[in-house]
């Protein structure tokens, strides 16, 4: 789910980094209830008294954004994993190599369902022939689509390719 923030006037660096930790924590469980916009705004609370002491002697500006973002993000998970809202102590990491594997586990539900919205409207925008195919693509292997189908693989592919094309537009 993409973020409806906007933030015009504000450093393109310090925005990419926020906006990617932002849905970094907010796929993880204890943030359920929170939106993606308010998780950002959160962030940009907690960074935006920090940004003014940067010192270029010291580091460049993108590594300097990372690395304060991420500890902040660290914070704001610490902040909200607290017992009292039934959280888990001690997380401490959120690499994105770390976190795939908490995702399965934190995975929010309300994203998979709006994602699966956001899919089904983009296939209703096929031709019906496409949907069938997207649709059975769903439970099927591509070998057995193209055998149900009487078609040859190289063909499905090529479809999936024209349907990447013409989707391109909604992602």
């Amino acid at each position: 789910m993409k973020s409806k923030n906007s933030y015009s006037g504000i450093n393109p660096i310090i925005v990419r980094y926020v906006r990617y930790y932002a849905k970094c924590i907010k796929r993880l469980k204890c943030f359920a209830h929170e939106s993606i916009e308010d998780v950002e705004q959160e962030l940009f609370c907690m960074i935006w008294p920090t940004v003014e002491k940067y010192d270029e002697a010291k580091s460049s500006f993108p590594t300097f954004v990372c690395q304060l973002v991420k500890c902040r993000a660290i914070n704001l998970i610490r902040k909200q994993s607290c017992k009292k809202r039934g959280g888990k102590e001690g997380v401490s990491y959120i690499d994105p190599d770390v976190l795939d594997g908490m995702i399965d586990e934190r995975y929010h539900f309300s994203d998979e369902v709006a994602d699966r919205i956001d899919a089904d409207y983009v296939i209703s925008t096929l031709p019906p022939e496409w949907q069938t195919l997207c649709k059975q693509l769903e439970v099927l292997s591509i070998p057995e689509a193209a055998e149900v189908n009487q078609m040859s693989r190289t063909t499905v592919y090529n479809t999936l390719d024209r349907v990447k094309r013409r989707t391109k537009k909604f992602f």
